[in-house]
């Protein structure tokens, strides 16, 4: 295996790749062929070989083998971040995205549909974190599902593990109260509602940093634009984005 290439030989590929020649994804930025051009298994292999490297340089259009590693770089490959986002659409972002939602009818269509076991156990993440988020004071069945995957998926992974990572939500979670309990001064309890920048913190390692345009930059630039955010966290971001008008059919079938 040759060296990594150096930062000025990132800078020339990414650039030749993204600019000069035709054929890069569009999704796919001067900043992510840069910055994952070490790390990328795939990529950095493939523009080790002079052959390919060679070829880059001298022809206008990629190659199509140079095109599909770039399109696979768009795709979230680990199961690990799989069962992340099934539970976050589940516990978060599915109610949050329905105005007027029947909680006790999700609850009911929930019990109600027979689905088979999942190898990876997406869809059984998706249906039980949706329904303890239906449930005011929440549904030990449904956590005992989420736990069940968690130890059999996640063994030895201990503070990082699927159930842990929902605990520590669960636990962080704000109750909602009325209005008119708020008036009376009586707390009566209700739906407790889970930040959903927190849980994109907690599952996925986003930070406050990652959702800013600008910072400061010091001498007489004051404010400088940030650094772009990671390739692994804009394709979370967009299966998220994709997800969010799905029903509960429709998300069952996403995860299957």
């Amino acid at each position: 295996m040759k060296d990594k290439f150096n930062q000025k030989e990132r800078q020339d590929i990414a650039y030749r790749i993204k600019w000069i020649c035709k054929g890069c994804p569009e999704e796919v930025t001067y900043h992510d062929i840069k910055n994952n051009l070490n790390s990328n298994n795939d990529l950095l292999s493939y523009l080790q070989n002079k052959s390919n490297k060679d070829f880059l340089f001298e022809k206008e259009m990629l190659h199509q083998d140079l095109i599909s590693i770039l399109g696979e770089l768009t795709e979230i490959t680990d199961d690990y971040y799989w069962r992340r986002i099934a539970l976050y659409h589940g516990l978060i972002q599915f109610r949050q995205s329905k105005k007027g939602l029947n909680e006790n009818d999700i609850k009911a269509r929930i019990e109600d549909i027979e689905y088979k076991e999942e190898r990876n156990g997406m869809t059984q993440i998706f249906l039980s974190s949706l329904k303890e988020a239906c449930s005011e004071k929440g549904d030990s069945l449904a956590r005992q599902n989420i736990k069940r995957i968690s130890e059999d998926r996640e063994e030895g992974y201990e503070e990082d593990s699927l159930y842990n990572q929902f605990t520590i939500l669960i636990d962080q979670s704000t109750v909602l109260t009325k209005a008119s309990d708020l008036r009376s001064g009586v707390d009566k309890g209700g739906k407790r509602e889970v930040s959903g920048l927190q849980a994109l913190k907690i599952l996925f390692e986003f930070n406050n940093y990652d959702f800013q345009d600008y910072e400061f930059g010091g001498g007489k630039r004051k404010f400088k634009k940030t650094q772009p955010m990671s390739l692994e966290k804009k394709n979370i971001l967009k299966v998220l984005n994709d997800l969010k008008p799905l029903g509960l059919m429709e998300s069952i079938e996403y995860f299957s």
